[in-house]
């Protein structure tokens, strides 16, 4: 089943919709049929059935948000489980507080302008209810087959509690069906029949019957039938003129008619294009505040970086002179992570580690760049038996030690340098004791820490 889902409504800058196409008339003429607060709309288009929910705003003149969708061929059985969808469907953008929002009243009032605002959050609600119309899918049956032409133009109005058969006669075969929530009776919009005139057969004025001779008597004198046909003739001819006159009227008014309509057609067009215009400068003018802000922020994130670096080389002059820093790093401290036990792979391990054969540890070392460069940099593990003795935390002089030599690209802010792991003698582990670990460069030792593997 394909189904196209639509979103349009009126929020203070005009009328909106998403997408935009040839259904607009159809959404603007439901909304102007729009009584009660909440509705849903039926209409027929050929082979195409809209079925539309509109919900009128607690606040703002003329304000309401409409959504639904179009099938071809295809009628829904019962509304209720609509009224349910749609209803739920209001809810949720309500609580999202994207497109609607509740003010400090507890009414419900619009979040935006224009629909092309939140076009996110309105293609998400948009395919969410694609879903489930698809969903509904049970509920359609085969649309009965009608002669086009033959289609009422009635609006037909019904309240929530109607027969659901009746609702679904007047859909098949009127342009459109307005189902009301909370209203109780049924009515209809009934449509304009024009005035036709007709001859009036039994008002027409029969002509005097002549009068016949009688044997023997006069003829009547000759003024009287003189008189009488100039009284006949005066009537006729009064009757022509009236006849003429009333047809001139009723053409005079025919024409007032269709040029007031033409008139009405030229002015809605207009009305139209107006609107048109409107959005769309309404929609340009919000895209150049888009940009402007867009640029304006761009602009002060350039000035927030320039004081940044400002700041940073300010930081690295002083760190250099307080520190005598040579290098271009400064080795804020050294850490090591215990990589073999999967239950705490990863983690920091402090000054006492147990020692087990599978006990794997890698030194991290944590540095503030104070230049962007390649830098030689060493780790020196001192073992247990390299070495005797600590000597106010300096090893002893000429004891062997493990080097781990690498070769780093540094980076200038704060960063982490990650060393080769190290595992423990293969027969006997880690030998408990004192353990020490240094990060040289050349001849300079940068950074130390001391454990002790239990």
């Amino acid at each position: 089943m394909n189904c196209t889902v639509y979103l349009f409504g009126e929020f203070g800058l005009g009328y909106t919709q998403y997408p935009q196409d040839g259904a607009e008339d159809i959404f603007r003429h439901i909304a102007s049929h729009a009584e009660a607060q909440t509705q849903i709309a039926i209409h027929r288009d050929g082979n195409l059935m809209y079925y539309v929910y509109l919900r009128r705003l607690d606040e703002g003149e003329g304000h309401f948000i409409g959504y639904g969708f179009r099938v071809e061929g295809l009628l829904f059985r019962d509304l209720s489980p609509l009224f349910d969808l749609f209803g739920s469907t209001f809810e949720n953008i309500v609580i999202a507080d994207r497109l609607l929002t509740l003010n400090s009243r507890g009414h419900v009032v619009a979040n935006v302008g224009l629909l092309i605002e939140k076009r996110s959050e309105v293609e998400r609600l948009i395919n969410q209810l694609c879903n489930a119309v698809q969903a509904l899918s049970t509920q359609f049956i085969p649309l009965p087959k009608v002669i086009f032409d033959h289609l009422s133009t009635q609006v037909w109005v019904f309240g929530e509690d109607a027969d659901p058969n009746d609702i679904r006669k007047a859909s098949q075969m009127s342009g459109y069906t307005i189902v009301q929530k909370g209203r109780m009776q049924v009515a209809s919009e009934i449509p304009i029949v024009p005035i036709t005139v007709q001859d009036n057969k039994e008002n027409a004025i029969s002509e005097e019957p002549q009068t016949e001779k009688k044997s023997g008597q006069e003829p009547p004198d000759t003024k009287t039938p003189i008189v009488k046909s100039t009284r006949k003739s005066g009537w006729d001819g009064m009757k022509t003129f009236l006849l003429t006159l009333l047809l001139l009227t009723l053409g005079g008014l025919a024409y007032a008619v269709w040029q007031l309509q033409s008139a009405n057609q030229m002015e809605s067009s207009a009305l139209s294009s107006y609107n048109q215009m409107k959005m769309t400068n309404i929609e340009l003018q919000q895209k150049v505040n888009n940009l402007e802000a867009e640029l304006e922020a761009s602009n002060l994130k350039n000035q927030e970086m320039e004081k940044a670096l400002i700041r940073q080389d300010s930081v690295i002059s002083v760190l250099r002179d307080y520190y005598k820093i040579k290098q271009p790093l400064l080795a804020t401290r050294i850490f090591i992570t215990n990589e073999g036990s999967s239950s705490h792979k990863g983690l920091e391990v402090g000054s006492h580690i147990r020692g087990s054969n599978d006990l794997i540890l890698q030194p991290h070392v944590s540095y503030y760049g104070l230049e962007s460069g390649s830098v030689r940099l060493t780790i020196r593990w001192y073992s247990p038996r390299r070495f005797g003795f600590f000597d106010f935390g300096d090893f002893t002089l000429g004891s062997k030690t493990h080097d781990d030599i690498k070769t780093f690209d540094i980076e200038t802010g704060e960063h982490q340098l990650d060393f080769d792991v190290w595992k423990g003698d293969s027969r006997i582990g880690w030998e408990t004791g004192r353990y020490c670990i240094e990060l040289w460069a050349g001849n300079e030792c940068l950074q130390r820490k001391e454990f002790c593997v239990d």
